[in-house]
């Protein structure tokens, strides 16, 4: 029996896509485990140390020169001096630096011996020869790019596979952004290389353009939420302020001594007094409190003696441009000494509270606007008696400086 085949094409479901390593994610796993390898014996930690040619230390011979020198003298010394330089650039020895120099200029000394290889001419030629190639060498090391460690080199195959793998795998690391590139710029034309300087600088010139303006930004806004809170103090004030008010009623508190003084003079008997349950205390409200000040207001005639006009108030440099704003019923100061006190402004204002008007509003500040007060009267015609009599008044040796206060 033959089988038959369907010649329709079958299906593939698709699968979960396969993890595909990539030649950077290998490279990084290799470095890794290199890294956390701790069982390592100290040759192979020695193995891996690298070798640098030594530091040598080169005096001109033209520097300790003295007396009269022909010129050609001072030039035959100057190119000797250079060539000894760059000599040990190539790592040579003082005494292959001697050997090289004899060579160069065929004069053979005839004070010291230059080395011991000198006697046999075989001897000396294949000392030359490895000097020979000790500069290649370096000249050679020169021209290339140097390479940073742990770089791994990759052909153009193994690139080409990389950015196929890459292309199937979003999510995995290219290995380009991996490895590091330099651009190469032509050695006749220094100037080739300014364009991309000039972009980097500009790059840089622009972040820090945006720092700047990042940070005024936040000072515009932080001084915005200043004055908010200063013009939101009114708001506050009927919410969570303590009113605080006076009383011109010294009858009254009068009359309420004399009938504690009748109460007990009266000498009642101690059956009389009735004994039982305290009453229940009552509980503190909470939000606006009322409290009531005693205090003897300041003579009106002492305040305009020790007061500042609106010209001498100019004249101080911090105030040179006052001005007493909008006319409105609050009343802002500011120039408070840190004595002031809620009695003391009482003390100023409380003559303008009248006994069947609303009563007058005290706000003194504290924190970070210590030195500032809010007073808020029943009407704008009181207000402005009250500063017309009381601005620049000097309370504990500071003038009081007063404005209107801005209309919400």
């Amino acid at each position: 029996m033959v089988p038959v085949f369907s010649a329709r094409k079958r299906r593939v479901d698709d699968g979960p896509d396969e993890d595909i390593e990539t030649e950077g994610e290998r490279h990084l796993q290799t470095l890794a485990k290199k890294q956390l390898n701790t069982n390592i014996s100290l040759h192979q930690q020695f193995a891996q140390h690298r070798e640098f040619s030594g530091t040598s230390a080169f005096k001109p011979s033209v520097e300790s020169l003295a007396g009269i020198v022909n010129l050609s003298e001072y030039q035959q010394l100057s190119e000797t001096d250079a060539r000894v330089e760059e000599l040990g650039h190539f790592g040579l020895t003082e005494e292959e630096m001697k050997l090289q120099l004899k060579y160069d200029t065929n004069v053979k000394e005839t004070k010291t011996t230059v080395s011991s290889f000198s006697v046999n001419p075989q001897v000396e030629k294949e000392r030359l020869d490895a000097i020979n190639k000790k500069i290649n060498q370096k000249t050679s090391a020169y021209k290339t790019s140097d390479n940073f460690a742990d770089v791994r080199c990759v052909t153009r195959h193994e690139i080409d596979l990389e950015r196929a793998i890459s292309s199937t795998n979003p999510d995995g690391q290219k290995l380009s952004n991996i490895l590091i590139k330099q651009k190469e710029y032509e050695k006749s034309n220094p100037l080739s290389m300014v364009p991309d300087l000039m972009t980097e600088i500009d790059s840089k010139i622009k972040d820090q353009i945006c720092e700047k303006r990042k940070e005024r930004k936040r000072l515009r806004k932080k001084s915005k939420v200043d004055n908010l809170h200063v013009n939101q103090t009114l708001d506050s004030d009927q919410n969570n302020s303590i009113q605080l008010h006076h009383y011109n009623s010294e009858k009254e508190s009068q009359n309420i001594l004399c009938d504690e003084k009748i109460s007990s003079e009266s000498g009642d008997d101690v059956s009389d007094v009735f004994i039982g349950p305290l009453p229940k205390p009552v509980p503190e409200q909470r939000g606006r409190k009322e409290i009531c000040y005693n205090v003897k207001p300041i003579p009106e005639q002492c305040i305009i003696s020790n007061r500042l006009s609106v010209d001498d108030i100019i004249q101080i440099s911090k105030f040179e441009n006052y001005t007493p704003g909008e006319i409105n019923n609050v009343l802002y100061l500011k120039n408070l000494h840190s004595n002031v006190t809620q009695e003391d402004l009482i003390a100023l204002f409380g003559r303008f509270q009248q006994k069947d008007e609303p009563i007058i509003v005290y706000k003194l500040m504290s924190g970070r606007m210590r030195g500032q007060a809010f007073i808020t009267f029943p009407d704008e015609t009181i207000s402005k008696k009250a500063l017309e009599l009381v601005n620049g008044y000097q309370l504990y040796g500071k003038p009081i400086i007063i404005q209107y206060g801005k209309k919400q």
